[in-house]
């Protein structure tokens, strides 16, 4: 842990950051070297967002260590006017930062209203998202753009600081934590190849890495459930959504409909109060 400390993380990544950074403008420029059209200028402010901001620090973990469900992400992200003291920044009440209030207003804004807006609609509080979900970059470097799977990406692959943080996601493989997968799918499988197994199991990775949104139409099987008897209800697989809802309190009573207090059965409650959270949750 303490090798993904910020300030360890950038004493080991810096030179490599002016580096990367150096590769990033000469792209840009050569971009800029032919005639532009409305297509070019979109793929020059493309590789623009590729550049790194070491003026924001790094940070490569969000969250409780502890918490089963990881949110697997390429690298931070950041609004134009963000500093380093309006960033990614702790707080006794949100252990995963983005989930707060006290944050920068466009992270706040982009993660309560897209990321996390249908997990809220689900139930979910964002209290329990801070305390039950960990966030873990591949890259610790806050971009705007993520170079795909190119040559830039071996670039960032090449960073020191890759290696301790391979080393604590096969931890969190090891410990038998759930992942959500929204970005950098082929450069996270190279990183650490024992998530692909679990793929479908432990791993859910989204239909697309051009959004990280987390909702239903994007991880069906984070969500998907089966009915069995009565108001008994069971994942189709291991589904985390299970693990960021509250657990229901022993001996409390399922509201019931006036319909089905006609009938004398318990009538099905919302899809929040079927389920229990997983045992081991952070």
């Amino acid at each position: 842990m303490k090798a993904l400390s910020p300030n360890a993380l950038e004493a080991m990544d810096l030179p490599y950051v002016e580096a990367y950074n150096q590769q990033v403008d000469a792209e840009v420029a050569r971009r800029m070297s032919n005639p532009e059209s409305g297509k070019k200028a979109a793929k020059i402010k493309e590789a623009q967002g590729w550049r790194l901001r070491p003026d924001l620090g790094a940070l490569c973990m969000d969250g409780d260590p502890s918490a089963l469900v990881v949110y697997l992400q390429a690298n931070p992200s950041y609004g134009d006017d963000a500093t380093r003291e309006t960033h990614y920044q702790p707080h006794p009440d949100w252990s995963l930062s983005v989930a707060g209030s006290h944050i920068h207003p466009t992270t706040h804004a982009y993660y309560r209203n897209t990321v996390f807006l249908h997990l809220q609609q689900e139930g979910v509080t964002l209290h329990d998202i801070s305390r039950k979900m960990l966030k873990v970059e591949l890259c610790p470097w806050a971009s705007k753009k993520w170079p795909g799977n190119g040559k830039l990406d071996a670039v960032l692959s090449n960073f020191p600081s890759r290696e301790p943080i391979e080393r604590f996601v096969e931890h969190l493989v090891d410990r038998g934590a759930m992942f959500i997968m929204a970005r950098a799918w082929a450069p996270w499988f190279e990183a650490v190849p024992s998530l692909a197994p679990l793929v479908g199991t432990r791993v859910f990775k989204s239909r697309t890495p051009a959004s990280a949104l987390i909702c239903r139409s994007f991880y069906p099987d984070g969500f998907r459930l089966r009915r069995l008897r009565g108001n008994t209800w069971k994942p189709s697989s291991p589904c985390w959504t299970r693990a960021l809802r509250p657990t229901q309190r022993a001996g409390s009573q399922r509201p019931q409909s006036s319909r089905s207090k006609q009938r004398g059965s318990m009538s099905p409650t919302p899809l929040t109060a079927r389920v229990a959270r997983l045992p081991g949750g952070g």
